[in-house]
């Protein structure tokens, strides 16, 4: 069931995340680590989002309307999907240049989003 959150309520949730996608009014996506500087003004301008948690196993999702982002949890298959997922070369050269992560050549043809969110500090199951 979809609650709708002001930013500040989101942000506060966000904290048990370990990754965060957001995309602005032209769809251009950013990423960011819950507790990173500015992160609010970011979500209030944001059109839409994801969160992953690796540890929590969770994931949510959620769109701006009217002044509130309406925020929906994942269903965990579709989580378990996303997580076994291969990041795109655009997706990982975001993770180097947004959250400065860097990834083994030998890994980037087969980087998971679940091995990025351990790299980010959440723990494998």
């Amino acid at each position: 069931m979809a609650r709708e959150l002001e930013p500040a309520e989101l942000l506060e949730e966000l904290r048990g995340f370990d990754l965060v996608v957001l995309f602005d009014d032209e769809l251009a996506p950013s990423l960011a680590r819950p507790g990173k500087e500015y992160l609010e003004e970011e979500l209030a301008r944001s059109l839409m989002g994801m969160a992953f948690s690796r540890e929590g196993d969770r994931a949510i999702c959620w769109s701006a309307r009217e002044g509130k982002l309406l925020v929906e949890d994942v269903e965990l298959e579709v989580m378990n999907s996303l997580f076994k997922a291969i990041c795109s070369e655009d997706f990982q050269r975001l993770l180097r240049e947004e959250l400065k992560l860097r990834v083994p050549a030998e890994e980037r043809r087969t980087l998971t989003l679940e091995e990025v969110l351990t790299m980010l500090g959440g723990e494998r199951p």
